[in-house]
C-alpha cells in the first residue's frame, strides 16, 4: 500500500508552510531544513500552482521569493517535497579534524577546553608569514581583531588592550618603567621621570611653570621663556630701539617721517614725500605760477617741468603749427600746402592739375602700322581697341617715343581707338 507524503517507517509528513499574502511583500521565510533548490518545493497561490524559476526563486537565505509582490489576502501554500530527517547525534570523540572541510564555522556558544588544555592556532608552513588571529564581529560597528604577525613577532590589535583582569600588568607598578616600590608615593605626588634610573618615580607635582626645567627640545612653554620674550618686547617698546631705526643721531622734528637711508642701511627721520605736485624735485610752479588752461612742459635748460600754454588746445591759426610755414611765402588764392623735404615743412604751392584722359581715333587702310601719339606714354598707360576689341600691350602693339606700332597693320575699314590714361 502506498503512502502519499508519509514514510512507512517513520510516518512523518512533508513539511508545509502556509501564509496569507501581505500587500507589497515578495519574500516569505521557509521552514528548516531549507529546500535545496526551487524544484524542491511546490508553491500554490489561491489554488494555482506556481512555476519554479519563473514565478518564484529562492533568495540567498533559501527563502521563497516571488518574481513580483503579493497583493494581499492570497492563500499561499508551500510544500517541501522531501520528508524531515531526524539527525543523529555523533558520539563523543567521534569527530576528528579530517571530518572538517576548509570552511568557516559559527559557534552559538562558548568554546571551552579542559583543565590544562589550550586552544591552538596551527602554523601554516605554506604561508609562514600570514597573520593569524581572532575577530570579534560587532555587527554594524567596527570589528575588533587580535592577531599574531609572525614577521614582526608582535600581537596586533585595532583597539587598546587593557591590563586588568588577567595577563599583563594589573598595577601601574607592574610596568617595567615605573617604580613605586623603592619609594612609596604619598598624597598629592605624581610620577616624575628619573633619567638616571630610566623610570618614572613618585615626586612632587609642579606648582608653576617656574618649576619646569628650561630645555632646548622640550615642548612646554615656561615662565622663564615668557619672561625673556616679554623683556624683549618691553625693551623694543620704543621704535628707536629697533636695530634698523636711528632716531638718535638726528632727532626727528614735527611732521617728519622715517625714510630709508640705503647708505646707512637704516630708517632715519626725514621730510615726508611730496603732498603736492610742486613738491616734486623736477617740477617748478613757484618761479612762474601756472594760470588757467596751462600745462606742465619740460624745460630742457632747467631740467624741470614748468607751467606753459598748451599749444595743441590754444591754436588760433595753422601757421602756429611747428611744421607749417605760411609766413615766408604767403599763400595765394587756390593754392594748397605742399611738403618741402628741404625745410621739413608744409608751404603754400599750386595744386596738381586734375587728372583726365584723352583719346584718338583712326581707320585702318590695310597697310599703315605706325600711328603718332602724344609724348610721355608707354604701353602701360595706352589702351588700344580694334573694332572695340582690346589689344594686348607689347604682343599686339609697341610704343617708342611718340609712335605706336601694330604688329600687323589694321585691316581696311577697321575702327582704331587709342585711350591715353593720365600720367
Amino acid at each position: 500500500m502506498s503512502y502519499i507524503g508519509y514514510d512507512v517507517g517513520f510516518q512523518k509528513a512533508f513539511t508545509m508552510d502556509e501564509y496569507t499574502g501581505a500587500a507589497g511583500v515578495s519574500v516569505y521565510p521557509l521552514s528548516s531544513p531549507k529546500p535545496l533548490n526551487e524544484r524542491s518545493i511546490l508553491v500554490v497561490v489561491d489554488g494555482i500552482v506556481q512555476k519554479p524559476f519563473y514565478s518564484y526563486t529562492l533568495d540567498a537565505n533559501s527563502d521563497l521569493k516571488f518574481d513580483g509582490t503579493t497583493i494581499g489576502g492570497e492563500m499561499i501554500t508551500i510544500t517541501h517535497l522531501g520528508r524531515p530527517v531526524t539527525m543523529g547525534v555523533p558520539s563523543d570523540g567521534s569527530i576528528v579534524s579530517s571530518h572538517f572541510s576548509n570552511v568557516d564555522f559559527t559557534f552559538p556558544a562558548n568554546i571551552q577546553t579542559g583543565q590544562g588544555d589550550q586552544l591552538t592556532f596551527q602554523y601554516d608552513s605554506t604561508t609562514p608569514t600570514a597573520t593569524q588571529g581572532i575577530i570579534w564581529d560587532r555587527g554594524g560597528g567596527t570589528d575588533v581583531y587580535l592577531r599574531y604577525n609572525p614577521t614582526t613577532n608582535v600581537l596586533e590589535s585595532n583597539v587598546t588592550i587593557g591590563t586588568g583582569g588577567g595577563g599583563g600588568a594589573s598595577s601601574i607598578d607592574d610596568l617595567t618603567d615605573v617604580d613605586i616600590t623603592t619609594t612609596a608615593p604619598t598624597a598629592g605626588q605624581v610620577l616624575v621621570w628619573n633619567a638616571t634610573n630610566n623610570e618614572f618615580e613618585p615626586g612632587a607635582a609642579a606648582t608653576s611653570t617656574d618649576d619646569l626645567t628650561e630645555g632646548t627640545t622640550n615642548l612646554f612653554y615656561t615662565d622663564a621663556r615668557a619672561d625673556v620674550r616679554a623683556t624683549l618686547r618691553i625693551t623694543a617698546a620704543s621704535i628707536g630701539n629697533l636695530a634698523d631705526v636711528d632716531i638718535t643721531t638726528t632727532a626727528p622734528t614735527a611732521g617728519q617721517v622715517l625714510v630709508w637711508n640705503a647708505t646707512n642701511n637704516e630708517f632715519e627721520p626725514g621730510a615726508p614725500a611730496a603732498t603736492s605736485i610742486g613738491g616734486l624735485s623736477d617740477v617748478d610752479i613757484t618761479t612762474t605760477a601756472p594760470t588757467a588752461g596751462q600745462v606742465l612742459k619740460w624745460n630742457a635748460t632747467n631740467n624741470e617741468f614748468e607751467p606753459a600754454d598748451d599749444v595743441d588746445t590754444n591754436l588760433t591759426t595753422i601757421d602756429q603749427l611747428g611744421d607749417v610755414d605760411i609766413t615766408t611765402t604767403a599763400p595765394a588764392d587756390g593754392e594748397v600746402l605742399k611738403w618741402v623735404a628741404a625745410s621739413n615743412k608744409f608751404v603754400p604751392g599750386v595744386a596738381a592739375a586734375a587728372l583726365s584722359y584723352s583719346s584718338s581715333t583712326f581707320t585702318g587702310n590695310g597697310t599703315l602700322a605706325n600711328y603718332a601719339i602724344p609724348t610721355g606714354h608707354t604701353v602701360d598707360d595706352v589702351l588700344v581697341f580694334l573694332n572695340g576689341v582690346a589689344q594686348v600691350p607689347t604682343t599686339d602693339y609697341t610704343i617708342a617715343a611718340t609712335v605706336l606700332t601694330f604688329g600687323t597693320a589694321p585691316l581696311t575699314g577697321q575702327s582704331i581707338v587709342f585711350r591715353f590714361l593720365p600720367v
